[in-house]
């Protein structure tokens, strides 16, 4: 007699490893507004190329949703005076390519980010560093010229993450492999059109990542991104355009998570023609009606910004700077003349065609601008070009939008100290004021001194204006309604969200 036995729905869970809900097979799919323009975790190329990485590579430290920092690759460290710091490394961790992680892999690391051939990121920031040093193979002790109060801020940074020494010193090509210890490894890469993640099944951290695997598809379109999301070809999508929240907002299947984030510049090559006069660069902030930019570029979801960078409520704020600037055309045509140029002047400012929260800022200028006899050709090229002309130096004023990369306000120093990182640094400024500012703020470690200091630096920046401050905008993502655990990180951060990925998990 033969005897047929019924699977009971609680076995199928616990053979399947399925649930009613999260499931240990499922996929996320991630919709990217940009191909990354490159791989290696030392060079920044947007916060598209960030989301990427970060699931494949850390640190030794890293950010928690909340914002807070917290050890990563270090299981612990130990601050032995203001100018020395050992790390303790999480030992048996693994990179991808199977070689176990030690200090001098860190070591080195660090060596690669200070390497001028490199073109870090954060090559001048770390440039504090004075020595590193591996006394054992778990073991890592930094030495710092002077103090340094936001090293473990810095050390959080995608841009601050730990490779193989063995692998890097190989040679591979950084625009199509990765090699990290994070939660995901790469399987493939079809370029300028998808990347796919899988799950690194020797990850330290015990149920994570809570996904398979994740398919980075690329959408430069945003009305094409919105409709894959629409569409459930992909889970969630990043850089929703204004006029498109409502309707996300609208539909119950879907939810958007919008958070202050990035501030949107001028950035001004100090070396051309009539852009080297401070005066100059202050006409062209009187000339901007920046209600004006938020109104028609970002649907309101903007703050105007007449001051600096540091934001109300930061123990740095200050209130006496809000109003530095105000929009004023008759201002801005005496400030000309007083330059020598009171018919005005022509100039070209760079934008990308891909992110509207470039492209239209620069539409909007360019005909303030015109106001006061200022004519503006605008160059419009696609994302990797702009990329690469901003690191090149190459243009005479640029519409961009950046985040700074932590909350201290030493976040400054990437930008305006000296040559500083040739990628988002105003070309050719160099001020040995701000250069004193920054360093003294760096070094210093009682806040109130710090404030002061900070104070100081911001109205230098504004009486220079290498950069002209536009606004602070929201940073939106939308994803759908089964899509749990994805939160943006908030304020500077944002661009870091990627690291929360792997706890993101899809009920089915």
């Amino acid at each position: 007699m033969k005897f047929i036995r019924v699977i009971t729905l609680l076995e199928l869970v616990l053979l399947f490893g399925c649930s009613l809900g999260y499931s240990q097979t499922s996929n996320l799919k991630f919709g990217l507004s940009a191909f990354p323009p490159t791989l290696d975790p030392h060079i920044s190329g947007g916060t598209a190329a960030r989301t990427v990485k970060l699931t494949v590579y850390e640190g030794l430290f890293s950010y928690t949703s909340e914002g807070a920092i917290q050890p990563q690759l270090a299981q612990s460290f130990e601050i032995i005076d203001p100018t020395t710091y050992v790390f303790h490394l999480r030992q048996g961790v693994k990179f991808h390519t199977g070689e176990e992680l030690t200090a001098s892999d860190v070591v080195y690391s660090f060596k690669r980010i200070l390497d001028p051939a490199t073109g870090a990121v954060l090559k001048e920031t770390l440039g504090i560093i004075d020595k590193i040093d591996a006394p054992d193979k778990y073991t890592v002790v930094i030495t710092l010229k002077s103090p340094f109060a936001p090293l473990l801020e810095v050390l959080a940074t995608p841009e601050a993450s730990i490779v193989s020494e063995k692998w890097m010193t190989s040679g591979p090509d950084l625009k199509s492999t990765m090699n990290g210890t994070g939660p995901f490894k790469l399987v493939r890469i079809t370029p300028g059109v998808e990347i796919l993640v899988s799950r690194n099944e020797n990850y330290y951290i015990p149920d994570l990542p809570k996904t398979d695997s994740i398919l980075f598809q690329v959408f430069a379109d945003a009305d094409a991104r919105l409709n894959a999301l629409l569409t459930r070809a992909v889970d969630i999508i990043e850089y929703v355009e204004w006029r498109q929240i409502p309707i996300l907002e609208n539909n119950p299947e879907f939810r958007v998570d919008l958070k202050p984030a990035f501030f949107q510049i001028l950035s001004i090559n100090c070396n051309a023609g009539p852009l080297a006069d401070p005066r100059v660069r202050r006409a062209i902030s009187y000339a901007i009606n920046r209600e004006e930019i938020v109104a028609a570029c970002f649907e309101g979801y903007a703050e105007p910004l007449y001051g600096a960078l540091i934001p109300k409520g930061h123990w740095a704020y200050n209130e006496d700077l809000a109003h530095y600037f105000e929009y004023n055309p008759t201002k801005a045509k005496e400030l000309l003349a007083e330059a020598g140029y009171p018919e005005g002047f022509s100039v070209k400012l760079l934008a990308t065609s891909a992110y509207s929260t470039h492209w239209c800022p620069a539409e909007v200028i360019q005909a303030q601008l015109a106001k006061v006899g200022i004519k503006v050709e605008l160059e419009l090229v696609d994302w990797p070009t702009r990329v690469q002309r901003r690191s090149d130096w190459n243009y005479e004023i640029a519409s961009d939008g950046l985040s700074g990369y932590y909350s201290d306000p030493d976040f400054y120093y990437a930008y305006f100290y000296g040559k500083g990182s040739r990628y988002c640094h105003p070309p050719y400024f160099d001020d040995p004021v701000v250069n004193d500012l920054l360093d003294r703020g760096r070094a210093t470690l009682d806040t109130e001194e710090r404030k002061k200091i900070y104070h100081d630096l911001e109205a230098r920046l504004l009486e220079l204006s290498p950069w002209i401050f536009l606004c602070y905008r929201l940073q939106p993502y939308a994803y759908h309604k089964n899509v749990h655990d994805f939160t943006q990180l908030l304020g500077f951060l944002s661009p870091y969200t990627g690291a929360v990925l792997k706890y993101v998990w899809i009920e089915h």
